[in-house]
């Protein structure tokens, strides 16, 4: 019965807080004619009795108060009132308001944009069956100059047969191909992955079935899986499309699945595996006839159970050097082979920009916290006097404790939800630059997610606390007499003044840190705009070509197609110049590497190197205005008929 009493006061005080002060205006009142009956019972004139009750009780204010304090629903009533005070005190001060919420809101906002990208890229793991359990293997061509290479198809059996410390392991390689048969014809950019591929992502297809193992290899019935934006760009969404025969370079090829929507492949730029593929393919070759140093496969391989990844890559690292023992192939490489986490890797080259990005966006949060701690010192010294009266008139500390708290509290929030749009404003300008380095990661999954709500929520949190430190020193020591004796003058005392010039300090300390960052970003970028990559893009259109095997199955044919196209454009009005090459420069499809020598050094030796091989046709470097240091360019004699030639870097 206790508590029901006690929940229906709570209710009562909660509901109808206006009625219950009226309540307590009459108790008081009546309280005070009943002692000042019984003191003038005693004697007392009636201005006497009045003055002896009121130094009994204290002033009327204190005595509510403690009524206040004690009864139900008291610290949600105290905090509504501290609420109702705390806009009304910054309703009268809208300036100040207005510089504090800003200033916390460019603050927050910043840190918001930062975290919502780190959480994507760095903490969001892929979209794989534990991911954390999936390693990147990498050769190290160190001696040829090359520290992370892919592997050959010999090496990926190697490690299939010997790397016990892997439940399986599976490769990839990406190319391109033509689609024709329904609509226009259209380049693809493909996977050709070994048949375990998506099984050891732990990938399903969204329709139909994963490869088999009898589909890769030579002689195998062709088979491809699509994306699901390729299927529903190409095919509309058909459901129908498992089972259906599609021609693919000029071949059929049958359609046995569509990839999930989620699908991203989450790999290093430097592996050159865009993370938006068209389509999936298994080998058509079984790699155990690939040359030794024939370096293409990009690898992945899932930890057996129990088996952590540090126990992994040393079996790796010695498998590694007991191939190299046994094959001579690799005396010019000085080859070996190292295992890296599937994200640590893939995330590897933005990790140090976004972490140092973080950091920048905090001292940002800190130089924001510094300044409202400013703008507080100037409102306390403002405020002294009410705070001084307050206390004099009963105010408890926590009571005015409790009023500074919920005050800056408020302004935090404000500054919060105004530092959520300026957050989703600036990430929305981010994600419109479409920046190379996070469009790998997907930008459609970075966004303000519960995540980041909690994390600017938090952040919010913490930077109240921390501005509420300096506004709850005049609460806590109110002085009254230093106010009076002022004679309404807001004084500064000296340990304000230290405080202030403490926080100055502080404040250009973390301007000149932040300004010293943004002088050498600028200077960075400016460096860059001014690096020469050795050729010419304006008014240099490209497009990209995949010819029918079927169709051209030799060199020749191909030649003589890509001389029939140069004549054809080099005929389109406005055209200055044609040329054509293998890949061009920056882009991230894989290319070829080729041993070479010089001086009568074998390349099978340890003076051998390897190097990035293009192939370009005469007119290519003219086209793209490359100059030559020395020697001549390529001409239309150099058709593989006479002496081999190469240009070199």
């Amino acid at each position: 019965m206790a508590v029901l009493s006690r929940l229906r006061a709570l209710l009562r005080n909660l509901v109808r807080p206006a009625a219950r002060e009226r309540e307590l205006d009459e108790e008081l009142r009546a309280y005070v004619e009943i002692a000042v009956q019984a003191k003038r019972a005693t004697g007392m004139g009636e201005a006497e009795a009045r003055r002896a009750v009121a130094i009994e009780m204290g002033t009327m204010d204190a005595v509510k108060e403690g009524v206040r304090e004690v009864r139900a629903g008291a610290g949600i009533e105290g905090v509504a009132r501290d609420l109702a005070l705390a806009v009304r005190q910054l309703r009268r001060a809208p300036a100040f308001a207005a510089a504090v919420i800003a200033t916390l809101a460019l603050a927050i906002g910043a840190n918001a944009a930062v975290f919502s990208v780190i959480q994507a890229v760095l903490l969001a793991p892929p979209a794989y069956l534990e991911p954390d359990r999936l390693m990147v293997i990498w050769s190290n061509l160190d001696q040829a100059g090359y520290r992370r290479a892919p592997l050959s198809g010999p090496e990926l059996l190697d490690l299939r047969a010997r790397a016990r410390s892997f439940q399986d392991i599976a490769a990839i390689w990406t190319t391109t191909s033509q689609i024709s048969g329904e609509g226009d014809p259209e380049q693809l950019r493909i996977g050709l992955v070994t048949a375990n591929f998506f099984s050891l992502l732990g990938v399903e297809p969204r329709l139909g079935r994963d490869f088999e193992a009898a589909e890769e290899g030579q002689g195998a019935e062709r088979v491809v899986i699509l994306t699901d934006a390729l299927w529903r760009r190409r095919f509309g969404a058909d459901p129908g499309i498992v089972g259906r025969t599609v021609r693919m370079n000029g071949t059929s090829v049958t359609v046995v699945g569509v990839a999930p929507p989620e699908l991203r492949l989450a790999f290093a730029p430097d592996a050159n595996v865009p993370p938006d593929l068209q389509a999936f393919a298994p080998f058509r070759t079984g790699h155990a006839g690939d040359p030794r140093d024939q370096y293409y496969l990009r690898t992945i391989g899932r930890l057996a159970p129990g088996v952590s990844p540090a126990a992994a890559a040393r079996e790796v690292a010695e498998v590694g050097q007991r191939i190299e023992a046994e094959h001579t192939e690799y005396a010019a490489s000085g080859r070996s082979f190292f295992a890296v986490g599937l994200q640590d890797d893939a995330v590897r080259p933005v990790r140090p920009v976004l972490l140092t990005l973080l950091g920048t966006v905090g001292l940002v949060l800190l130089l924001a916290c510094v300044n409202v701690a400013n703008l507080l010192i100037g409102r306390e010294l403002a405020r002294r006097e009410q705070m001084a009266v307050r206390a004099a008139l009963g105010a408890t500390r926590g009571r005015l404790v409790r009023q500074v708290l919920v005050e800056t509290l408020v302004l935090a929030s404000l500054g919060l939800v105004a530092g959520l749009a300026v957050g989703q404003a600036l990430l929305h300008l981010l994600l419109m630059l479409r920046p190379a380095a996070l469009s790998r990661f997907g930008l459609e999954r970075i966004g303000l997610d519960p995540p980041v709500l909690a994390f600017t929520a938090g952040v919010g949190l913490l930077a109240a606390l921390v501005v509420s430190l300096v506004g709850l020193r005049g609460a806590m020591r109110p002085d009254l007499e230093s106010v009076l004796r002022a004679g309404g003058r807001s004084g500064d005392d000296a340990p304000r003044r230290r405080m202030r010039r403490m926080l100055v300090v502080s404040e250009v300390a973390l301007g000149t840190i932040l300004l010293v960052g943004a002088g050498l970003l600028v200077r960075s970028f400016v460096a860059l705009t001014q690096v020469d990559p050795g050729f010419r893009a304006e008014r240099v259109l490209t497009f990209r070509l995949s010819l029918s095997p079927a169709r051209y199955p030799t060199v020749a044919a191909t030649t003589a197609f890509a001389r029939r196209l140069e004549e054809r454009l080099r005929a389109l009005p406005g055209v200055e110049a044609v040329g054509e090459v293998s890949a061009l420069p920056f882009d991230d499809l894989p290319n070829w590497s080729t041993s070479y020598t010089y001086d009568g050094v074998d390349p099978k030796s340890r003076g051998g190197r390897e190097a990035d091989a293009r192939s370009i046709s005469p007119g290519w470097l003219e086209t793209i205005g490359a100059k030559l240091v020395a020697g001549r360019a390529f001409i239309e004699s150099d058709d593989g008929t006479g002496a081999p030639v190469v240009v070199v870097d």
